[in-house]
């Protein structure tokens, strides 16, 4: 009875349909005005995405989402978007079809949490931002990471795979993004002092790619 149910709670046909349109719609102006160009911190990180994975990137543009996107583009990616999106009907209808997860980045609500801790359990694929807010310092600074990211991983035991979205100098420049290998956490249950340990690592993790890309253009 249980599996009879499942399986028509997982019949949908029509479910990523607004998904798959915006996308493929939306893939040549996005290819043409990008240029996408990828770095990577080594063969491991050009193997392809598979399974339950939270990519995690920095964000100083409302284009990171797209950018993101663009790169993963074999997958349908859930994005954890901030709530200001979702403020009217219209809104909240489009960005739920189109895979946003919303969220209160000052204060992360159960059921956000559950709804990522489901996709990923699910086998799908969760976009954060873990700056938390788009960083509109100069330079390339990043500001600290929030640790949920680590919980996510944690209790989903999924792999977090790490990109740094570089800034343009000039909007017609190629888009460029560096690529990191797979970070697999400890399976071993851990303490707050373990958990903000690895979420600054990942951000450490950001800063290196940033370097691989100044050493590759060079």
């Amino acid at each position: 009875m249980n599996s009879i149910k499942k399986q028509k709670k997982r019949w949908k046909p029509f479910r990523f349909f607004v998904y798959d349109f915006v996308k493929w719609t939306g893939a040549l102006p996005v290819l043409l005005w990008f240029r996408m160009k990828t770095y990577y911190e080594s063969p491991l990180a050009k193997k392809k995405t598979k399974g339950r994975v939270l990519i995690c990137a920095n964000h100083f543009s409302f284009l990171d989402p797209v950018i993101i996107s663009a790169k993963f583009w074999r997958r349908r990616l859930h994005m954890v978007a901030t709530k200001d999106l979702f403020v009217t009907k219209l809104k909240k209808w489009f960005f739920k079809r189109i895979l946003c997860i919303e969220i209160d980045k000052e204060n992360i609500s159960i059921d956000s949490y559950k709804e990522i801790i489901g996709k990923l359990k699910d086998d799908r694929a969760v976009v954060i931002f873990p700056e938390g807010h788009i960083n509109n310092s100069e330079g390339d600074g990043i500001d600290p990471f929030k640790s949920g990211v680590i919980l996510m991983a944690m209790q989903t035991n999924s792999p977090i795979v790490p990109a740094h979205i570089i800034k343009k100098e000039k909007w017609w420049h190629r888009q460029r993004i560096v690529v990191g290998e797979p970070i697999v956490l400890p399976t071993e249950r851990m303490n707050l002092e373990d958990i903000q340990k690895y979420s600054d690592l990942l951000r450490k993790k950001e800063i290196e790619l940033l370097e691989i890309y100044k050493r590759g253009e060079k």
